[in-house]
């Protein structure tokens, strides 16, 4: 027998309005009582339906200070990938700057920049340890490039 059960359900509906609203700078309590009402003028979702909730969490769109910090986070996951070659990692605020700019899509929020760290950064890497251009005890930093996506390395001595 249950006596606590939580269901949380997560969805897009209204995604693309609460990015319109909080570029008019509304949030909290309005933004949220905005996009529900949303919903349900559109019809994406019954009453009914809607109305089986305690509660409805209307999530913000992610800011660049909140991108920075995921990009910082996603770097330090690289970092700690590497340290157990032996290999240390050094990032500067432009690099995890540029990742954050890069990597966010408003459709897909800050998916893209796993794939980043993931394709571009980690194929960067890879392939300089593959040609003995990095090797175990190095350290290394990453800059950021001129074009979208690019990044290079730089050997510390």
């Amino acid at each position: 027998m249950c006596r606590h059960l939580f269901v949380i359900g997560t969805s897009n509906a209204g995604a693309e309005y609460t990015r319109q609203l909080v570029s008019r700078e509304i949030k909290g309590d309005e933004l949220q009582k905005e996009v529900v009402n949303h919903v349900l003028e559109k019809e994406i979702f019954s009453p009914e339906f809607i109305n089986r909730f305690d509660g409805v969490v209307v999530y913000e769109p992610l800011g660049e200070k909140e991108l920075v910090k995921i990009a910082h986070l996603m770097l330090a996951d690289l970092s700690q990938n590497l340290s157990l070659k032996n290999i240390t990692l050094t990032v500067t605020d432009e690099t995890a700057q540029k990742l954050a700019k890069d990597g966010f899509d408003p459709a897909f929020g800050a998916r893209p920049m796993r794939r980043i760290v993931n394709i571009v950064l980690g194929d960067l890497i890879g392939h300089a340890m593959l040609t003995g251009e990095i090797k175990e005890g190095d350290k290394i930093r990453v800059i950021p490039g001129e074009a979208k996506e690019e990044f290079k390395f730089e050997k510390i001595t």
